[in-house]
């Protein structure tokens, strides 16, 4: 199958965003992906204009942009699974006085769809927003 190399690295650039809370220089990228500054300057820049990454003028280091938060929100609400879900995890914080959680293995790694709180003091919290 052929794909867009340079989507592609994109793609992988945003990947590597995700797992850097801190965020990731140009020249740190650049390494990485063993392309020269100014090509990945131009695909940062790019991801920047479309709101997909950020970057921090006092850190100069770039990281996840909101237009991520809003793909993931439109993806969230069509998912039917978190609306028959939500009357259980409800009736399961009911029962147990804690927190429930809906989450699905997507790629390897756990995605949490969405939780209950539970009304008690001591809350477990997924990293994820709303």
């Amino acid at each position: 199958m052929s794909e867009v190399q340079t989507l592609a690295r994109g793609l992988m650039i945003l990947e590597k965003l995700a797992e850097a809370p801190d965020g990731l220089g140009i020249t740190e990228l650049a390494e990485t992906f063993e392309v020269d500054k100014g090509s990945m300057s131009r695909v940062l820049q790019t991801l920047s204009n479309y709101g997909f990454a950020e970057k921090d003028e006092r850190t100069r280091k770039y990281i996840l942009g909101p237009q991520i938060v809003r793909l993931s929100r439109t993806l969230l609400t069509r998912m039917p699974l978190r609306e028959t879900a939500k009357p259980y995890l409800q009736k399961l914080v009911d029962l147990t006085g804690e927190c429930a959680h809906l989450a699905i293995l997507a790629r390897g790694e756990t995605l949490y769809l969405d939780q209950v709180e539970s009304p008690s003091a001591l809350r477990v919290t997924t990293g994820w927003v709303r």
